[in-house]
């Protein structure tokens, strides 16, 4: 807390003595016995705020176990300094909020049960409530000394209803032609590691990195599913096959024009581990799934360094690249340690869903 200090907190007294070297060490003066009867509080940090209010709550609490305070005048500053602060409470705000009809007068009264006063435009905070801030935790106090058993629930007046988000659906209903098809659905975290993402798959992909990461390993944002899924077969590869299994995701791609700077997409990676694996056996999958959503799709050759040359190709939706399809190359199956063929694919599903839901 010192290392960039130019000078140092030392308490004394009248008499010269040390009482305190914060944040070191306090000095023998100032020991706390069992005789103990006249204690000199002194709270130490770098935030002003903070530890005034800190020292508001620990002398407050002592008041309150019989003790006096006495305050300590530095300069102009009094510490603690223990003047109630106001928050201005409009009435109509308050039973707007909490559905109720209340009078002044029993605003008061709620706001006595919690310790506030009232002086009929602002609720006076006692200092060592240092969690009243707005307005609504006036509100709170006065519903919590109201009773929540006493309001009655009441239907909202608003013209809407409620209904799943359509975007959900639609990945639900992509996910139960998978299972359908006889695919396992996985879940992977969005953080990945350099290696996963990059080296292992032989693709120079952009990505978003995550600023001072906690791991030194997982510190990038996923740009892409198929990765993890890979990962997923190479730690089960001793497991029977066939290994068929698919994910529905966000991925995170690096994108100045978003306010964040990151674009989120929904996404979809499948793949099949199997001695049979093939082009032929992925694309019959992608098959089902666009037809299943009633979406046109096309394909172009594609040189995609994941894939082997000439077993690769990109999807394409009114022209537009939504995704690729290939058959893993020897060079990734064995940076994956991957002794079976693996056939794959990943799709952009908000692509997917636009053309889907405009065909209704």
């Amino acid at each position: 807390m010192l290392e960039e200090a130019k000078n140092y907190p030392l308490l004394v007294d009248a008499d010269e003595n040390v009482m305190s070297f914060p944040p070191v060490i306090n000095g023998e003066l100032t020991a706390v016995t069992e005789k103990t009867r006249n204690i000199f509080v002194d709270v130490t940090g770098t935030d002003e705020l903070a530890v005034g209010q800190a020292l508001t709550i620990i002398v407050t609490t002592l008041a309150d176990m019989g003790g006096k305070i006495y305050s300590v005048r530095t300069g102009n500053q009094l510490t603690p300094n223990l003047a109630p602060s106001k928050i201005p409470v409009k009435l109509n705000y308050v039973n707007s909020l909490l559905g109720l009809s209340l009078k002044k007068s029993a605003l008061k009264r709620l706001l006595a049960k919690m310790g506030l006063g009232y002086n009929g435009k602002n609720a006076i905070i006692p200092a060592y409530r240092v969690d009243m801030i707005h307005p609504i935790d006036v509100v709170e106090d006065i519903a919590i000394a109201y009773g929540y058993e006493n309001f009655e629930p009441v239907l909202p007046t608003i013209s809407t209803i409620g209904e799943e988000s359509k975007s959900e659906v639609f990945y639900r209903h992509v996910s139960e032609i998978m299972a359908g098809l006889g695919f396992l659905e996985t879940s992977t975290f969005h953080l990945a590691s350099y290696s996963d993402i990059k080296t292992k798959m032989n693709h120079k992909i952009s990505y978003v990195e995550i600023a001072n990461s906690v791991s030194s390993e997982y510190y990038i944002l996923r740009p892409w599913l198929l990765p993890l899924q890979i990962k997923i077969l190479a730690e089960n590869k001793t497991r029977e096959f066939p290994h068929r299994i698919f994910e529905i995701g966000t991925i995170f791609l690096p994108d100045a024009g978003e306010e964040t700077k990151i674009l989120e997409r929904k996404s979809i990676a499948v793949a099949i581990a199997d001695k049979a694996s093939d082009f032929t056996k992925i694309k019959q999958v992608l098959d089902v799934i666009m037809s299943a959503l009633r979406v046109k799709y096309s394909m172009a050759e594609s040189d995609h360094p994941s894939f082997i040359p000439g077993r690769a190709a990109s999807v394409l939706i009114n022209g537009k690249k939504a995704g690729y399809i290939g058959e893993l190359s020897p060079a990734v199956l064995s940076n994956w340690q991957l002794e079976t063929p693996v056939c794959c694919m990943e799709l952009d599903l908000d692509a997917i869903r636009a053309i889907a839901q405009k065909q209704g």
